[in-house]
């Protein structure tokens, strides 16, 4: 075989080779985007499973704050009614100033579409 047939056939090989070098770079490459992605998919997966149990908590704490809440406006009412019978002004001026605080507090400081994502 001639020289110059020989480095044709080596040239042509080495053609052949080269776009499965670029390809098989290619393929590493997008292989280390999807380990990266496969990654972040699991921590997002482990944020909302936080963000559930954090809103099932957020739930039962807030219905017990909602009962106590009830419970107290019910019985300052009570006491309120109860000292308007007996006269007693200052009893009653002290039971709806308390009243009214319990009101005013409720809620203060919860920002409303954050309640309601944790509600629903």
């Amino acid at each position: 075989m001639s020289r110059e047939k020989a480095l044709k056939r080596i040239n042509e090989y080495l053609a052949k080779q080269e776009p499965q070098k670029v390809e098989l770079g290619l393929l590493q490459d997008l292989d280390k985007r999807k380990q990266k992605f496969i990654q972040k998919n699991k921590e997002i997966a482990k944020l909302i499973q936080s963000v559930e149990k954090i809103k099932a908590k957020f739930k039962g704490e807030f219905k017990d704050l909602s009962n106590e809440f009830k419970d107290l406006r019910n019985e300052y009412n009570s006491l309120l009614k109860k000292a308007n019978e007996i006269g007693a002004d200052d009893l009653g001026n002290k039971a709806f100033a308390s009243s009214n605080e319990l009101s005013n507090s409720y809620g203060q400081g919860f920002d409303s579409k954050i309640l309601r994502f944790l509600q629903s």
